[in-house]
């Protein structure tokens, strides 16, 4: 048996009955009133069973994206000068019903604590009431096929694929559909990654150096692991402190001097994905100062390495 499908609006509301005096029983009356309550018991019955709610249906409903409708991942951008990362994308509507609201479902483990910006102006963040998704929501439509929108987060984030329902949801009509889009990482990460070895061949003075006028201290090797764009500098402290600067290193046939205070360390590309050099390392003799050394005197050299995220 099918009973019609409710319309999607508040059930009416039943006139109210009169309880029957009892007069009204004894002369017969109370029978119609009895079996009116009993249909109504009974239809309520039969909708509570087949689980029936007016509300439920009027909540939208989830299906697939009608022609047009949906969005897409644009790109992401990392500022090395804030810190922030912004993802772009665009929502697009088709021919039919026009968008009433759409959101960047995201998962749970990005807070709304970390957004930093959004544009347009987002309107709500958090659990929607209508659909149940977790994300950012705009509560508006726009003119138009398309509307480019961002979202920025604080940190680096890395683009990861979308889990389950999430994406880029559109409500337009009594239903919503979602397209799965990149999406930003839960988790700041550290976009670059630098590592330091410098290996030792010889850390005495002798008087075959002094004829030479240097002493081969070994070779610096740096590894550089980027995501994004970055600079990459050098510098050097020394116990007792030096007046001039005598570390060198070797590229590209050309010594270059290490000093005090930080310059660009020369052979890196400064993009991703990174990259590893090697350089031969000397004390030029000339430059330890007028300084009168005995012997067992010893200087410490700290060579110093420093890797930042760069503009493109």
């Amino acid at each position: 048996m099918k009973f019609p499908k409710p319309r999607c609006r508040s059930p009416r509301v039943s006139k109210v009955v009169p309880v029957p005096s009892r007069d009204t029983a004894v002369s017969g009356r109370l029978w119609p009133y009895l079996a009116r309550l009993a249909l109504l018991l009974v239809a309520s019955f039969i909708l509570s069973v087949l689980g029936i709610r007016y509300p439920a249906l009027c909540k939208p409903q989830q299906e697939p994206c009608d022609p047009g409708y949906g969005g897409e991942f644009v790109r992401s951008e990392y500022d090395p000068e804030s810190g922030n990362t912004t993802f772009y994308y665009r929502v697009t509507q088709g021919s039919g019903n026009a968008i009433s609201h759409w959101m960047i479902v995201l998962p749970s483990c990005i807070e709304c604590s970390e957004i930093v910006s959004t544009s347009p102006d987002y309107d709500e963040c958090g659990f929607d009431g209508s659909t149940g998704k977790y994300g950012i929501k705009w509560n508006h439509g726009f003119s138009g096929d398309s509307q480019e929108f961002s979202i920025t987060l604080s940190g680096y984030r890395t683009e990861e694929e979308p889990g389950p329902d999430e994406g880029i949801l559109v409500k337009y009509g009594n239903k919503y559909c979602i397209t799965p889009v990149t999406i930003p990482s839960c988790e700041p990460s550290t976009p670059l990654s630098v590592s330091v070895q410098l290996s030792i061949s010889d850390s005495s003075i002798d008087q075959p150096d002094i004829r030479l006028g240097y002493v081969s201290l070994g070779t610096l090797t740096v590894t550089v692991t980027a995501e994004v764009n970055y600079e990459i500098s050098i510098y050097y402290d020394s116990i007792p402190v030096l007046t001039d600067d005598p570390l060198i290193y070797l590229y590209g046939n050309v010594w270059h001097q290490i000093t005090k205070t930080s310059s660009a360390l020369y052979g890196f590309s400064g993009t991703p994905p990174g990259e590893t050099r090697s350089y031969n390392v000397r004390v030029d003799l000339s430059k330890l100062g007028n300084r009168d050394w005995d012997v067992g005197d010893t200087i410490e050299f700290t060579i110093h390495v420093i890797v930042n995220p760069s503009s493109p």
